[in-house]
């Protein structure tokens, strides 16, 4: 029985152990992610072709997940995301920085950056080439 009890107890121990590394400031996106975007970048992507970038949000569970990816054959890759504390759309303040990190590790790149189509009031652009919206 005390072996039983020993292993739950081992568990436990090395689950807060890792739970607390994960925790660490220096454990983040630009220190560990971007180092791995830039190394690969140079070997499936040309300089003299721009890189296709696609901003987008979705709500997940509770979660309203606002990313920037890269389009890579019919893919996508998450470059950068962060989480919002409201429900709904984005802001520009939030837009800028979500876009800012990326836009300083892609700086030796041209880019396209492509939106989906948010609801906007009547009589202003709506993002799918329409000058207005009616109804």
């Amino acid at each position: 029985m005390g072996f039983f009890l020993a292993l739950s107890i081992q568990f436990e121990s090395r689950r807060r152990s890792l739970q607390r590394f994960l925790k660490l400031d220096s454990l983040n996106r630009e220190s560990l992610w971007f180092p791995l975007v830039k190394e690969n970048l140079p070997a499936k992507f040309n300089k003299s072709q721009p890189l296709k970038l696609a901003i987008d949000r979705k709500q997940w569970r509770a979660h309203n997940v606002f990313m920037v990816s890269l389009i890579w054959e019919k893919r996508s890759i998450p470059l950068y995301w962060r989480l919002l504390d409201k429900r709904g759309c984005s802001n520009i303040d939030e837009q800028k920085a979500l876009l800012t990190p990326v836009l300083e590790l892609l700086s030796d790149y041209e880019m396209i950056v492509l939106g989906d189509s948010l609801p906007y009031p009547t009589g202003t652009p709506t993002g799918n080439g329409n000058a207005s919206r009616t109804g």
